[in-house]
């Protein structure tokens, strides 16, 4: 009986412990992650710290492929708009390269890549 309440008693201070860390978080401009179990249990909890450092790496690849799409896509939008804009026969190299906020160079290399 003493035992199981020492037992609850020494869960609750490391749930204090836990909340009082987590809410400090908060306040924190250094943008810390919040604490989980395997902080206070590594060895109770070492199987879910596995999976759970694997699906945040899985997130952080993800989002680098999205950013890297997001980018070519960008990309190619400018490039597509500025062909569109050659094309027309209508403006100058300088007010492409402004509409678009790229370099004259980089009308021109697109302008070369029609011929």
């Amino acid at each position: 009986m003493e035992r199981e309440r020492k037992s609850r008693i020494s869960d609750n201070c490391v749930l204090a412990e836990a909340i009082a860390a987590n809410v400090t978080l908060l306040f924190d401009d250094g943008k810390k992650p919040f604490l989980k179990p395997w902080d206070f249990y590594p060895e109770l909890f070492k199987e879910e710290q596995q999976i759970y450092e694997k699906e945040e790496e899985e997130k952080k690849l993800r989002k680098a492929e999205f950013e890297s799409g997001v980018e070519a896509g960008f990309k190619t939008g400018i490039e597509t708009g500025i062909k569109s804009m050659l094309d027309l026969g209508k403006y100058s190299m300088e007010e492409i390269a402004e509409v678009f906020h790229v370099s004259v160079d980089k009308v021109k290399a697109v302008r070369n890549m029609l011929i």
